[in-house]
């Protein structure tokens, strides 16, 4: 990494036992997660964790997933989704494609 850049994450976080799934940006995506528990009464685990690189890359890459599947949102402006797990898989599918060239996992 170069010195004085960050490498920013997509996450993909679970409910455990439920449809419920939160995607994310952070730089460190296991506290994020530890905070994220805090408030929530519910067993959460990480299991997706995909790095971007660069902040606008991953920001951009954030959004449009959140455009994309808009229609699987709990609320209107969050970050919680009812997903299935083949939505899981295709949203991951469409982050890599968006990865920074050269981004290594």
């Amino acid at each position: 990494m170069e010195s004085g850049k960050l490498n920013y994450y997509i996450y993909v976080i679970w409910e455990e036992d439920s449809p419920y799934y939160k995607i994310g940006v952070s730089i460190k995506p296991t506290r994020r997660l530890i905070a994220i528990q805090c408030g929530n009464p519910h067993k959460l685990r990480m299991i997706r964790k995909i790095k971007m690189g660069g902040r606008d890359n991953c920001y951009e890459t954030e959004t449009a997933v959140n455009e994309k599947w808009a229609k699987d949102k709990v609320r209107g402006n969050g970050e919680w989704f009812i997903l299935e797990h083949k939505d899981i898989t295709a949203i991951e599918r469409f982050i890599e494609k968006a990865r920074t060239p050269m981004v290594d996992s």
